[in-house]
């Protein structure tokens, strides 16, 4: 299909797959979502001339990232979700959404499934775009560093809560826009018991001048993490240029029959912000902690989990075999809450950049003004 063609949506609003793998099915989902096909008229994204800057360099310097049927990428892989810390930039495609935008068509999805929809738009044959993440909605993230310790999980969450960094010496993270224009395919040899041999599907961040600089400033604070995690021999710096982000891990694809290069993102590449940077624990010891003490819940986990087959906010029976990370009745999704984010441990900290969000929406809003 040739760029300038508009994608069609085929499937509704409020539409998501299962996290296991079925490339046939979808299921309903109760939350607000924006569908539909690539606009051409303006979006208000607080955009400024950096996306344009970005378009037009995308056409001379294509990122040189060339993938076929087969190719991967040599990156190590970790099972985080049974035993590594990391340190995590935060996407919030619920409450922020993602924009996809080329030079003649952009669209935002937002809310529960939103890389579900963007991908289905992509590639809808057999529903395999729209089914290809299999990322909870809450866990979306690019990791910045991961690590494991021999400090215990207690010790090690009362020292997070009790570390203070000049969070004004790193830029305010949902100022940031990252790109990303490609789709890849990382092996997973090593993972743990379980997911033996299952690939990672990421989507490489672009390096643009803005990443670069973000990364740069952003490394002091690993620096601070890393000592008061004791050091470990362990620890992984993700390098620049391997930035990305997972979206699908937990179950493999037939490559033959559904090769990564039919997806047209070069196309219609991804725009998103982060909401914070964070140290998140392994969700095994959060889920665990929470089910010896589910008065804990509120402390470790936002939103809903499962507990017992029940929904934990409105105690709605689970009908599905696995937990999908969401709750079909309510609409709510599970998120780990992190040890430590740039949000900061306290009301008064996270008031402050809340206050400084909307600062920026204002003061852009007085630059759009005195430009007309």
């Amino acid at each position: 299909m040739a760029s300038n063609q508009e994608p069609r949506d085929y499937y509704g609003p409020n539409r998501r797959p299962r996290s296991n793998y079925n490339t046939n099915n979808s299921y309903g989902r109760g939350r607000n979502s924006n569908r539909g096909s690539f606009q051409s008229h303006p979006h208000h994204y607080e955009s400024d001339s950096r996306s344009e800057e970005y378009m037009s360099d995308q056409q001379n310097h294509r990122r040189q990232r060339q993938f076929d049927n087969s190719s991967t990428v040599e990156l190590k892989p970790i099972d985080d979700d049974k035993k590594a810390y990391a340190v995590n930039l935060q996407l919030d495609p619920v409450e922020m959404g993602i924009i996809a935008r080329n030079n003649r068509w952009h669209q935002e999805f937002k809310g529960l499934g939103a890389f579900n929809r963007y991908f289905g738009l992509l590639s809808s044959e057999h529903g395999f775009g729209y089914t290809l993440p299999d990322i909870w909605d809450g866990y979306f993230h690019i990791t910045l560093a991961k690590f494991t310790t021999k400090i215990s999980a207690e010790k090690l969450k009362d020292k997070f809560q009790q570390f203070r960094y000049p969070i004004e010496t790193i830029p305010y993270i949902p100022d940031v826009v990252f790109h990303t224009s490609t789709i890849e395919r990382i092996p997973g040899p090593n993972r743990g018991r379980g997911r033996e041999n299952i690939d990672f599907i990421v989507l490489p961040i672009d390096i643009t001048p803005e990443v670069q600089t973000f990364y740069e400033r952003i490394q002091l604070l690993l620096d601070a993490i890393k000592e008061l995690a004791g050091n470990p021999e362990d620890w992984i710096t993700t390098e620049l240029k391997k930035l990305h982000v997972t979206i699908r891990k937990y179950s493999n694809i037939d490559y033959n029959l559904y090769p990564l290069n039919n997806i047209r993102i070069q196309e219609f590449p991804l725009e998103f912000r982060c909401s914070y940077v964070g140290v998140r624990e392994p969700r095994d010891t959060t889920i665990n902690r929470i089910m010896q003490n589910e008065d804990l819940f509120r402390e470790w986990l936002s939103g809903v989990t499962e507990i017992q087959r029940h929904c934990s906010g409105c105690q709605t029976l689970i009908t599905t075999r696995d937990w999908q990370g969401f709750c079909f009745a309510c609409g709510n999704y599970e998120i780990i809450n992190p040890l430590w984010s740039s949000f900061g441990n306290n009301s008064s900290l996270r008031q402050i950049q809340q206050a400084n969000s909307e600062n920026s929406v204002l003061n852009q809003l007085v630059e759009n003004i005195s430009l007309k």
